[in-house]
């Protein structure tokens, strides 16, 4: 129990915590929190995530991402360490710096995720994300993850649906 508290203290700290750039310049970011529901679970809500992530002119990327388990339990989190925008959809690493899921949590591990953000308000379609992936290796481009997802290397690319929430690509 009090590791479910101190992850969500922390989650929230960081949601929030912004460094201002140098010169101010952040051309593109992903903000968002939500539900979502993975193929075969009959609609159930299997993750909760929460990210905040941009990126400036030169490739500097900054930001959080936490998710948790439907029953609470943390997941995974860390620190952005790379972005990528491409119209509507957003493609990121972030470096695990804990969580209790299996290599997703692990330390130093590269976990990389892509969202699609499929505009606002009731008449537009659900925001969707790519499954989540992990390396054990230091740090993966956000160029090739890109390129794999939008390849359809994984499983025709968004395949994840949020139930609830919202994610905002700019």
């Amino acid at each position: 129990m009090k590791l479910k508290h101190l992850f969500c203290v922390s989650a929230l700290a960081m949601a929030g915590a912004s460094t201002a750039h140098a010169d101010g310049a952040w051309v593109h970011s992903v903000t968002g929190g939500g539900e979502d529901t993975y193929p075969g679970s009959g609609g159930a809500k299997t993750f909760k995530m929460e990210l905040d992530a941009r990126v400036d002119a030169d490739g500097h990327a900054e930001g959080d991402v936490a998710w948790w388990f439907a029953d609470g339990t943390p997941a995974s989190f860390g620190s952005v360490t790379c972005l990528e925008v491409r119209d509507q959809r957003a493609y990121l690493v972030y470096a695990a710096e804990g969580g209790e899921y299996s290599g997703y949590g692990t330390p130093g591990n590269s976990v990389m995720i892509a969202f699609e953000d499929n505009g606002q308000g009731r008449s537009a379609l659900p925001d969707r994300q790519s499954f989540i992936y992990y390396a054990n290796a230091p740090q993966w481009s956000c160029q090739v993850w890109a390129d794999f997802v939008d390849a359809g290397g994984d499983s025709g690319g968004f395949p994840v649906a949020w139930l609830h929430g919202n994610v905002r690509v700019r």
